[in-house]
């Protein structure tokens, strides 16, 4: 099996991401693995000291065991992405199969710092204005992970505005593509159809 067309979306907290992806599926068959579904489980800690974790940091997930089932899945085999429950903060020991296609997506805040997307990826850098992400991740977590609007606004404040100046906004400048999370995705998804196809054919052209 050839090495897939590999895509890495990357971006802030609430930029637009998911929407993404669901745009491309519904152009192409692909295969998505999500970085969200990697954070560490902290059933260990008691809720309140699980509030306390700063989840917009490298560390917060396992991003070596998201990378290897990335390779996996590139190299043509089904891997078992774990499930995470956003709600509690715990991973649910559940597992969902993920089988490969011709076109593999890795989506998530730090995607574009993985060496195999370095290597082999189109990399892509949705920025979305602070303020609109905001609103979105409040209306996100109010309605969809049970957060208090007021967990929501701290957290933002304390973590993830900073952490994304550190570590996430920096991957614009790894982007091969840099993209408006406030365009429509399906033109987003096109462009990114269109600029990989072009990959390819040169790709195709220089083995020739």
């Amino acid at each position: 099996m050839k090495w897939p067309r590999l895509i890495a979306i990357a971006g802030g907290s609430a930029s637009g991401k998911t929407t993404l992806v669901q745009a491309l599926r519904a152009l192409t068959p692909v295969a998505v693995l999500e970085q969200d579904a990697y954070y560490r489980d902290l059933s260990g800690l008691s809720p309140a000291e699980r509030k306390r974790v700063n989840f917009d940091a490298p560390e917060a997930v396992d991003l070596a065991g998201f990378e290897g089932d990335a390779a996996r899945l590139c190299a043509g085999l089904a891997v078992s992405s774990p499930c995470y429950d956003f709600v509690t903060h715990t991973r649910t020991g559940r597992k969902v199969t993920v089988s490969p296609e011709p076109v593999v997506i890795l989506v998530g805040l730090h995607v574009c710092w993985l060496g195999i997307c370095g290597r082999k990826a189109l990399n892509v850098y949705l920025d979305t204005p602070d303020a609109e992400r905001f609103r979105r991740r409040l209306e996100r977590d109010t309605a969809e992970r049970g957060r208090a609007p007021e967990e929501t606004i701290e957290r933002w404040r304390r973590w993830v505005l900073p952490m994304h100046y550190c570590w996430v906004a920096p991957q614009r400048g790894r982007a091969d593509l840099v993209m408006s999370g406030m365009d429509p995705p399906t033109r987003n998804a096109r462009r990114i159809l269109g600029l990989l196809g072009e990959r390819r054919d040169a790709e195709d052209a220089e083995t020739r």
